[in-house]
């Protein structure tokens, strides 16, 4: 089973994430690749087949299983950009972010489309194994990360549209409690304690959100800087031509390691946290005026 681990390493990273698509075909792109993978185990296992039968039907089954590993990730990068593309913003860094992503998605996409031609033409077993290892080296090197990032900075745009929702609900809320008081159903400020909490929720939401968001920037925005500068670097070194002992590191400060995934996830937890307080103060209300 072990040189098949290259197949089962893409498929599986191919089926974590396919962000923002419809569940309907998310889940048939993801069953045709469950599909693929036990049909090739099956292959390896089967004992009835003759040396050249299971051969013939591994190399099938191998090359199967990349194609619909490749599928889903094309549908993924689908999913995304249109995601992307579903930000309307004026903010110049979340511009960057949005035109460099999508630059980023569509080179995906080419080498993608250029390894479905590949598989194609390939005949042997060796050629499929070394074809699921490149892919698995090109998810690796890079694309992993950067989808990641990808994901995490859409997952806060869809947070920021939920808090705004839970403020507006918050306001709503307020504004019918105080109604209740100026009408002597509810005793003034009998509910001040429960709202404070919740608006500290919401407030706490939008502060780790923003966090995230920010720290996702930053690294994005290093990342491109590091881009520009490593040329001028590698040009000055060639011209200057400094001796080892001319040399000295940079003392730099170290950084404080923040999970944008980790401070996205506490925000749509502390918005959880902000409903259950209005749940509980609904159900209170409806309590008092039966």
């Amino acid at each position: 089973m072990k040189n098949i681990k290259p197949l089962i390493a893409i498929a599986f990273a191919s089926l974590i994430v396919v962000c923002g698509q419809p569940v309907s075909a998310a889940e048939t792109d993801a069953k045709n690749l469950d599909t693929s993978v036990n049909q090739l185990i099956e292959v390896k296992d089967d004992r009835s087949l003759n040396n050249d039968e299971r051969l013939a039907k591994e190399l099938e089954a191998r090359k199967q299983v990349v194609k619909d590993a490749l599928a889903l990730s094309l549908k993924e990068i689908d999913s995304l950009e249109n995601s992307l593309k579903a930000i309307e913003t004026k903010d110049e860094r979340t511009a960057a972010f949005k035109k460099v992503s999508f630059e980023y998605l569509e080179s995906a996409r080419g080498f993608y489309e250029e390894q479905i031609k590949t598989i194609d033409d390939l005949h042997d077993i060796d050629g499929v194994k070394a074809e699921a290892q490149t892919i698995k080296d090109y998810r690796d090197g890079g694309y992993n990360a950067k989808v990641g990032r990808i994901s995490n900075f859409l997952l806060l745009n869809q947070t920021d549209e939920f808090i705004k929702i839970a403020e507006t609900r918050w306001q709503k809320i307020d504004s019918d409690l105080k109604k209740l008081e100026r009408g002597q159903f509810i005793s003034t400020g009998y509910f001040d304690i429960s709202m404070q909490k919740a608006r500290k929720y919401i407030r706490d939401a939008a502060s780790l959100a923003n966090d995230a968001k920010e720290q996702i920037l930053k690294d994005f925005e290093a990342e491109q800087a590091a881009l520009v500068e490593k040329p001028t670097l590698m040009a000055t070194a060639e011209t200057e031509n400094p001796t080892p002992a001319e040399i000295t590191p940079a003392e730099t400060a170290k950084p404080e390691v923040v999970n944008p995934k980790e401070l996205a996830e506490a925000s749509l937890t502390n918005l959880k946290s902000g409903y259950d307080v209005f749940l509980k103060i609904s159900q209170a209300v409806k309590k008092i005026l039966q």
